[in-house]
């Protein structure tokens, strides 16, 4: 039985609030989100642009709600590029289950109050020669998930202030 106090009051004012900006930001740049569970959505877009550009829009808008709101809750986003193969509702393949790993490990590697934007070499190769290659960090992860094994991994670093 769920509890219906000030709790979980709170847990679906996040929700909700996740949920629409995470909507909005695929409408917005084209993609789809494939599934959610809780907290976690799978969402796919066109292309490596699309996806870093609607990352980072996700990242700033949620912040814009968590300061109103007062939501201690910070994102954590792991992206790669490849394929996915559908069955009815179902998503599968190893490239649908790189990405869950990549952003389950990378959420690891932040403080609690962190943002991070991490991405295979997939992605970080498709964006070779647009303004955001020039800002990825090639990171190692500790004791990686069998899915990331021989993987290069790198997480999108702020833009540099003019």
């Amino acid at each position: 039985m769920l509890d219906a106090g000030p709790a979980s009051a709170t847990v679906e004012r996040i929700l909700d609030a996740l949920d629409a900006v995470t909507r909005g930001i695929a409408q917005e740049f084209g993609g789809t989100v494939r599934f959610n569970l809780g907290d976690s959505y799978c969402m796919t877009f066109a292309d490596a642009t699309q996806a870093i550009v609607g990352a980072e829009r996700l990242t700033r808008n949620w912040e814009a709600i968590r300061q109103r709101e007062q939501f201690g809750c910070t994102i954590s986003i792991g992206l790669h590029r490849g394929t996915l193969y559908t069955f009815r509702s179902f998503l599968y393949g190893r490239d649908v289950w790189i990405a869950s790993r990549l952003q389950a490990a990378s959420a690891k590697l932040l403080a609690s109050d962190e943002y991070g934007i991490f991405v295979t070499g997939a992605v970080r190769d498709a964006l070779l020669g647009s303004p955001v290659h020039n800002r990825f960090r090639s990171i190692t992860l500790e004791s990686p998930p069998a899915a990331l094994a021989g993987l290069e991994i790198s997480r999108l670093c702020a833009e540099a202030s003019h």
